[in-house]
């Protein structure tokens, strides 16, 4: 199995709905349909059912180089391993278990899954920069925002 994306995908429009709990900026989505992603080393995770997203995190003086919805769905698994909304699949029993990505494997899965998708090199290196500029505070904002389950490492 090659890495990136499984299917099913998620049926973009059909598989999250805007979040009414979420600011009313039209940015935040919750997903009603796991998104799975195979990685390099051979890690399968899924997303939760009820995850929540915002795409990615793109200031909006930017959209038109980069809109938060370009890499929809790398930008949503990166929302999903930042805040904790993740079950990996253990081979061993043949089950799905929740599992804690810290924030650096977080970043590295992203950039894996941005390529997986065709995300151009030039761009993955500029997200990757503002993610090293910017990707702490989002990540202790995200692991603080909501109680979380026990942490399990992946």
């Amino acid at each position: 199995m090659a890495f990136g994306f499984q299917k099913p995908y998620p049926r973009t429009f059909e598989a999250w709905t805007l979040d009414p709990d979420g600011p009313p900026d039209g940015r935040n989505f919750r997903f009603l349909e796991p998104l799975i992603y195979l990685t390099k080393s051979g890690k399968l995770i899924r997303s939760e059912i009820g995850g929540l997203t915002d795409g990615g995190s793109v200031p909006r003086e930017t959209f038109n180089i980069l809109a938060p919805f370009d890499w929809w769905m790398a930008f949503s698994l990166h929302d999903f391993l930042y805040k904790d909304q993740v079950e990996l699949y253990a081979e061993a029993n043949q089950a799905w278990n929740h599992c804690t990505f810290d924030e650096a494997e977080a970043n590295l899965i992203l950039d894996e899954a941005l390529e997986s998708r065709g995300c151009p090199f030039l761009e993955r290196i500029a997200i990757f920069d503002a993610l090293k500029a910017f990707g702490k505070t989002a990540f202790n904002d995200d692991r603080t925002s909501a109680p979380m389950p026990t942490k399990v490492p992946c």
